[in-house]
């Protein structure tokens, strides 16, 4: 295990996990916590699109990830849309090993709905300022007319569901052992021991001992209770995807 890549539905889960793999000594992201720039836009706009993913984003992953491991360490991408380009990552990286943390659909709407930065993308949609391939994989409709037509929570909803079935195919196709399934619950609670329950012992060794805590908002995990109303949270809880 030279590199793990966090792929996610949004970024709160993902900064989590992040923040948690990083406080291990020989894990990096040479980003100090922070989204990277250079690729988290880029990708999300390539997914979006249904183009390729920009050769400038490869290059800039295959930079960190050789300094990263020149210097000894685990390299943490925290680039969660890369969801959408797991086939050709994992042929790049072959000694790479892909996180989806799994979160129950009202945590992660309660967030979205929060989220300024989500809230963003559907603006741009409808304003015509980003190109989108129909039906869109990314954010789970079929047609731009849905867009227009429903609800900002149904389209939250739309996003979180097909970000789950796409995780779920990716570990149909490449393995449970090259796609991890990371309860987020169990992460918020239980902190590092939940990541190296979910490693084996040669790649707990290789992420070193843990050198710094990392907390996590235990009140995220209950939010939605006083932010949803009675249906969004029907409608969230009606719409789960099981995993395995």
């Amino acid at each position: 295990m030279k590199s793990v890549f966090i792929v996610a539905t949004e970024r709160s889960e993902a900064h989590l996990l992040c923040r948690t793999m990083c406080s291990f000594e020989a894990a990096t992201d040479l980003m100090g916590g922070v989204e990277d720039p250079k690729t988290l836009e880029p990708t999300a706009l390539a997914a979006i699109s249904g183009c390729p993913l920009n050769e400038r984003v490869y290059s800039t992953i295959a930079t960190k990830y050789r300094e990263a491991n020149e210097r000894g360490h685990v390299y943490i991408d925290q680039s969660y849309p890369l969801l959408w380009f797991v086939e050709s990552l994992s042929m790049m990286f072959p000694e790479c090993i892909f996180i989806f943390p799994w979160r129950p659909n009202e945590q992660i709407l309660a967030s979205m709905l929060k989220d300024q930065g989500v809230l963003k993308w559907y603006e741009r949609l409808r304003h015509g300022a980003i190109a989108a391939e129909y039906p869109n994989r990314f954010f789970g409709v079929n047609c731009k007319t849905d867009i227009e037509a429903l609800s900002l929570d149904r389209l939250c909803l739309a996003r979180i569901v097909s970000h789950k079935f796409e995780c779920l195919r990716l570990r149909t196709l490449l393995g449970e052992s090259k796609i991890r399934i990371l309860e987020h619950e169990r992460l918020a609670v239980r902190g590092a021991s939940a990541i190296t329950d979910l490693l084996s012992s040669e790649e707990v060794i290789k992420l070193g001992r843990q050198a710094k805590g990392c907390k996590a908002e235990l009140t995220s995990l209950s939010d939605y209770v006083y932010e949803l109303s009675k249906a969004q949270k029907e409608l969230a809880y009606s719409n789960e995807v099981l995993r395995p």
